[in-house]
C-alpha cells in the first residue's frame, strides 16, 4: 500500500515526486471532497441518532472520523491557503467538533498538526482566526467540560490534546506578536487565557505543566508580558500552580481517589514510581523557574501571595502541634513547596524595578525567627525561608540588619546544634543530621552571597564557631569545616593581605603538623598506608571500636580542610583594594598585576603529602598491594554504581 498522506513508505523518489505533484495540483478539490464528507456525515449521524438508529449513526460517525484522520496526515504540510479556505472553513468545523465527544478527539489532532505549524510569519498568521470569537467559544467549551469531567482515561487523552492546542496556538501568538501587521492583542485574548488557566487548575501535573511551558513563554515575552489583559491573569497563574510545587506520592496501585487529586493522573500517564518521579522532578523545576519569571514581570503579585502564604503557615504551626513529621506528611511537604517557591521568588527581587516593601519582608522575617518548631524535618524547611528572607536584610538600613544580624544567627546556629531528646551524637537520626547540616551549608551560602553584611559580626561568629569546635562532640567534623568555609568566605573581604593569611594559618595549623606526620611516615608505600587505613585487617564492627577507622577519619578531614581553604581563599576582585591590601607583589612585563593568595604560604609545605596520598592510591591496584587486601575489603576497588552507569550513560 502507499501512503499517500506523508509519503514515507514509497520506495521510488519518482513515484514519490509524480504522487505529490498530482496532490499538490489536486489539493483543493481533495479538501473541498474532505469537508463535504464530513458535513454530509457529521449531519447524517446526528439525524441518526435522533431516530434512534445506533448501528446507521455509528457508520456514519466512522466515516466523520477516518477522513479526520486523513486530514490529520495533510494538514501538517499542504499550503496553508487550502487550510485556510472559504474563510477558515476547515477550522472552524474542527472547532465545532470538539464539541462532540465522538469526534473531538480527531479533531484536536488535526488542530493540533496545524497549530504546530513552522514556517514564515506570514505564512502561519492566518492561523490567528483561531482567537475569532466562536473558535475561542468552542474551544473554551471544550476546555471547561472536558476538565470537568470526572477521571476517565478517554477524556483525559483529549484533554491533554486539546491542551496542548491551546498551547500551540499561544506560541504562534508569540512568535507573531510584535511583527509586521500583528501588533497588537488578538481579540479574546482573555477568553484564551482563561482556558489556560484552566488548564493550569487542572488536577493532572500532565496538563498544568503542557500551560506552564506557554506561561513562561508568555512571561518572557517582551509584548505580552506587559499587555494589561495578560497582566490580570498573573494572580490566577499564581495561585494555580503555587499548589503544584507539593509533593506528590506516586500511588503503588491504581486507586480510585478522587479525580482532583493529582495521583490518580499520575497513574494513568506513568507505568512507574521511579518514572513519574523523574517527571515531577522536571516539573516542579520548570514551574518554578516560571515563578522568577514571572516574578521579573510582577514581582508585587507573587510576593503577596507568598507573604499570605508564609504567614498562615506559620500560624497553622503555632496553632496545632503536631507529631513529628516525616516526608510525606502533608504539613512537611507544603512547607517545603512554600520554602522552594519563595526562594523562587525572592532570588529575582532585586532584580525588579518595583519591589515589594522592605519592611513586609521583614516582617516575615520576624515571623520565622520566633517560632520554635521542635521537627528537624519543618525546622530545615523553616531554614530554607529564612535563608530566602535574608535578601531583605542586604536591602535595609544598616540599623536595620544590625539589629536582626543576631537573632538570625542566633536562629542558624541553634538548627547548627538542634537534637531530639534522648538522642547522642552516635544515635542522632538522619532528619537531625540533616537539619544540622543545612544550617552549617546555610552559614556557608550567606557567607558567599552576603559576606560585606556578615564582615561587622565576623568576631562574633568566629567565637561561637571555635567555642563550638572545644565542646566535646556539639559538632562533626563536616559541619566544623563548612563553618570554617564561611569564616573564609568573610574573611576574604577584609582585603588586608596579613590578616587574612593570619587566619588562614589558623584553621590549617590543627592539621597541618598531623598532615605533615602522616606525610613522612603514611603515604610512603602502600603498605604502609594499607596498614595505617585498616586495608590489610578484617573490618571490625561496631566501627566506633576500629582504631584504623579514627585514622581514616584523620585523612578525610584533613583533605577537607585542605579543600575548603583552596576553594574559599581568595585575593579581592577589585585592583585597587588589592594593592592597597598587600595582595599585588609584581607585574608582569605588560603590566598587569600579579597576585597573591593568603593561603599560599600555609599550603605549599602541605603539597608534597597531598601529592604522596595520590601516587599511594594509585599503588593500591599494583598486586603486590591487593595481595595485602583483607578478604572483608575485596570490594574495595570495585567500580561504584554511580561511575559505571556514567561511563555507560545511563541516568542515575
Amino acid at each position: 500500500a502507499e501512503d499517500v498522506a506523508i509519503l514515507q513508505t514509497l520506495e521510488s523518489n519518482q513515484r514519490r515526486k509524480d504522487l505529490y505533484q498530482a496532490l499538490t495540483t489536486n489539493m483543493a478539490d481533495i479538501f473541498t471532497f474532505f469537508l463535504k464528507l464530513i458535513e454530509e456525515h457529521y449531519q447524517k449521524h446526528i439525524l441518526s441518532l435522533e431516530q434512534g438508529s445506533v448501528v446507521e449513526a455509528a457508520a456514519h460517525a466512522k466515516v466523520v472520523q477516518v477522513v479526520l484522520l486523513t486530514l490529520s496526515g495533510f494538514v501538517e504540510w499542504v499550503a496553508m491557503t487550502h487550510i485556510m479556505a472559504d474563510e477558515g472553513k476547515m477550522l472552524q468545523i474542527l472547532c465545532l467538533l470538539l464539541k462532540n465527544e465522538t469526534f473531538q478527539t480527531p479533531a484536536a489532532e488535526c488542530l493540533l498538526q496545524i497549530v504546530s505549524r513552522k514556517g514564515k510569519a506570514e505564512e502561519r498568521r492566518p492561523l490567528l482566526i483561531l482567537f475569532s470569537a466562536d473558535a475561542m467559544a468552542c474551544m473554551f467549551h471544550a476546555a471547561g467540560v472536558a476538565s470537568e469531567k470526572a477521571l476517565d482515561e478517554k477524556h483525559y487523552m483529549f484533554l491533554k490534546k486539546l491542551t496542548q492546542v491551546l498551547t500551540g496556538i499561544g506560541t504562534q501568538l508569540c512568535s507573531l506578536w510584535g511583527k509586521d501587521e500583528c501588533n497588537t492583542r488578538p481579540p479574546n485574548f482573555s477568553m484564551y487565557l482563561e482556558a489556560i488557566a484552566t488548564f493550569s487548575r487542572h488536577p493532572s501535573l500532565t496538563v498544568a505543566h503542557y500551560a506552564n511551558a506557554l506561561w513562561t513563554v508568555f512571561f518572557k515575552h517582551e509584548l505580552i508580558s506587559k499587555d494589561s489583559v495578560f497582566l490580570s491573569f498573573i494572580p490566577k497563574w499564581v495561585e494555580a500552580t503555587a499548589p503544584k510545587i507539593m509533593k506528590v506520592v506516586f500511588p503503588s496501585v491504581k486507586c480510585a481517589t478522587s479525580p482532583t487529586d493529582s495521583a490518580p493522573y499520575a497513574v494513568l500517564d506513568y507505568d512507574s514510581e521511579e518514572e513519574f518521579n523523574i517527571f515531577f522532578h522536571r516539573c516542579r523545576t520548570d514551574m518554578l523557574d516560571t515563578f522568577k519569571q514571572a516574578t521579573l514581570v510582577a514581582p508585587l503579585v507573587t510576593f503577596t501571595y507568598m507573604q499570605e502564604w508564609l504567614s498562615v503557615r506559620i500560624q497553622k504551626t503555632l496553632n496545632i502541634p503536631e507529631p513529628l513529621c516525616t516526608v510525606q506528611s502533608p504539613s512537611y511537604i507544603e512547607w517545603e513547596a512554600l520554602s522552594m517557591v519563595l526562594d523562587s521568588v525572592l532570588s529575582r527581587i532585586v532584580m525588579c524595578a518595583e519591589r515589594p516593601a522592605v519592611s513586609a519582608g521583614l516582617h516575615l522575617l520576624d515571623l520565622c525567627l520566633a517560632l520554635e518548631p521542635q521537627d528537624p524535618l519543618i525546622l530545615s524547611t523553616l531554614l530554607s525561608c529564612i535563608s530566602a528572607l535574608f535578601v531583605f536584610l542586604s536591602m535595609s538600613p544598616a540599623e536595620s540588619s544590625t539589629n536582626y544580624l543576631p537573632r538570625v544567627l542566633d536562629k542558624i546556629f541553634s538548627a547548627l546544634v538542634f537534637t531530639l531528646p534522648g538522642e547522642t551524637k552516635e544515635t542522632r537520626s538522619r532528619s537531625v543530621k540533616n537539619v544540622r547540616r543545612h544550617a552549617a551549608s546555610l552559614m556557608v551560602k550567606i557567607g558567599q552571597k552576603y559576606p560585606l553584611l556578615l564582615l561587622p559580626v565576623f568576631d562574633r561568629i568566629k567565637m561561637i564557631v571555635n567555642d563550638l569546635e572545644n565542646k566535646a562532640d556539639a559538632l562533626s567534623k563536616l559541619e566544623i569545616i563548612c563553618l570554617q568555609e564561611a569564616l573564609l568566605l568573610i574573611s576574604n573581604h577584609f582585603c588586608e593581605y596579613e590578616r587574612e593569611s593570619v587566619f588562614v594559618g589558623e584553621i590549617l595549623r590543627p592539621v597541618a603538623d598531623q598532615w605533615l606526620l602522616m606525610a613522612t611516615e603514611v603515604f610512603t608505600t602502600p603498605e604502609a598506608f594499607m596498614a595505617f587505613v585498616g586495608l590489610d585487617k578484617p573490618p571490625v564492627e561496631p566501627s566506633s571500636n576500629d582504631i584504623n577507622g579514627r585514622n581514616r577519619s584523620q585523612i578525610i578531614c584533613a583533605v577537607d580542610v585542605l579543600c575548603a581553604v583552596v576553594k574559599r581563599c581568595a585575593w579581592p576582585e577589585d585592583p585597587d583594594r588589592a594593592l592597597r591590601g598587600g595582595f599585588v607583589i609584581g607585574r608582569t612585563d605588560a603590566g598587569n598585576p600579579i597576585y597573591r593568595n593568603p593561603a599560599t604560604p600555609h599550603l605549599l609545605p602541605l603539597l608534597p603529602g597531598l601529592l604522596a596520598l595520590i601516587k599511594v592510591f594509585n599503588s593500591l591496584w599494583t598486586p603486590q598491594a591487593q595481595a595485602l587486601l583483607s578478604p572483608g575489603y575485596k570490594s574495595a576497588h570495585a567500580m561504584l554504581d554511580v561511575d559505571r552507569n556514567n561511563l555507560l550513560g545511563i541516568p542515575s
